[in-house]
């Protein structure tokens, strides 16, 4: 028999237990059909509304910032040539330079021909720019000689160890 256990013992619990767990089911169902109605809004209209595929509805309150030094002009000028070629050409964010010294008149040239949105130039204080009093000076001079003994990329520039930070 079916609801018979090998004792003789009917399953009464069992079968009360999935009576109520299908009753609520049930109820939970008819329940969210009928009154648990949720306003989605219709994304895809206001994408088509704005003529925007990505998803984002609006320009970004964004800019690039870029840390470089004068002497890196040809590197700055080629990463500003892929971001405007591939994306800034359409949406015109600025572009912010810094750097623990002013900037020669020729970078700000050529990053100023380089795009049509606006560019800033700023520097960075000497207290951001330099090592706090904390820090041991002989021991980064002898870990910046091993980094350049071993070959290490910029390991010998001070000035990038202090733009990293």
């Amino acid at each position: 028999m079916l609801f018979i256990h090998k004792n003789g013992k009917f399953y009464f619990k069992y079968i009360l237990l999935a009576l109520v767990a299908m009753a609520l089911y049930i109820l939970f169902y008819i329940v969210s059909k009928t009154y648990l109605k949720f306003d989605i809004p219709d994304i895809n209209n206001n994408l088509q509304e704005n003529n925007i595929k990505t998803g984002q509805i609006g320009k970004a309150n964004a800019c690039f910032m870029i840390l470089s030094e004068n002497s890196r002009l040809e590197g700055v000028k080629s990463t500003m040539r892929q971001i405007e070629d591939r994306f800034n050409h359409k949406y015109n964010y600025p572009y912010i330079f810094l750097n623990d010294v002013p900037f020669t008149q020729e970078f700000i040239n050529f990053t100023k021909a380089m795009t049509k949105a606006k560019t800033k130039y700023g520097l960075v204080s000497k207290e951001h720019w330099s090592f706090p009093n904390y820090i041991n000076i002989e021991l980064v001079n002898k870990n910046i000689q091993e980094m350049a003994n071993n070959r290490i990329p910029f390991g010998s520039s001070l000035s990038y160890r202090h733009m990293c930070r």
